[in-house]
């Protein structure tokens, strides 16, 4: 497996595929994530939420990150981190054009207003909130992996790598282990029969 760093093409290429991320905000030298539907428009992310502690957060510290990856296997995977700033979308005249992006946006998916206006168990619902966050950078990280790669860097195949247990006896002969470990059960043996 290897690890190469994204192109900026295969990074803004992700992120309009990824409508889920892990939002990351901080308040007071404290660090808050939670997961988040976004959906991607030119240099922003636009998502739909109600008053908790994030929008909290983020009115007192705009500045974000998000992270979202896609994971095949163990080996197989990409992971992209967002840096940006929060802009809360409240109904004003200033805000029509961005809100009309976000309810196009968020038209695209089926009861797109859940889980956001849901409320928790016991408490009354909130109203609804409308932000984007302005993208600054990204960065991703990826793996290539291809089967054989370690084969052709020298490694021999899992089929032909020796048994755990093979290695450690290995290791134990190496190092001297063995005879010692194999010696001390004889000599506590022939001290435990001499007669008292």
């Amino acid at each position: 497996m290897l690890i190469q760093a994204m192109t900026i093409e295969e990074c803004w290429a992700m992120l309009a595929r990824n409508n889920i991320a892990r939002l990351a905000c901080a308040r007071d030298n404290q660090p808050y994530i939670v997961p988040l539907r976004v959906d991607l428009d030119g240099q922003f992310l636009y998502g739909y939420t109600t008053l908790g502690r994030k929008i909290e957060w983020m009115r007192t510290n705009p500045l974000v990150c998000l992270e979202c990856e896609e994971v095949s296997t163990d080996r197989v995977w990409a992971s992209l981190i967002v840096f940006g700033r929060y802009e809360e979308l409240p109904h004003i005249p200033e805000n029509v054009d961005a809100r009309r992006v976000a309810d196009r946006l968020f038209q695209r998916h089926i009861m797109w207003w859940e889980p956001a206006t849901v409320p928790l168990d016991g408490h009354e619902r909130q109203p609804p909130i409308v932000f984007r966050i302005h993208i600054d950078s990204l960065t991703g990280r990826r793996t290539i992996y291809e089967p054989g790669l370690r084969e052709r860097e020298g490694h021999p195949p899992e089929s032909q790598r020796p048994h755990w247990l093979t290695r450690v006896w290995r290791r134990l002969r190496s190092d001297g282990g063995y005879s010692s470990a194999v010696s001390a059960p004889g000599r506590m043996a022939r001290r435990a029969s001499r007669p008292a």
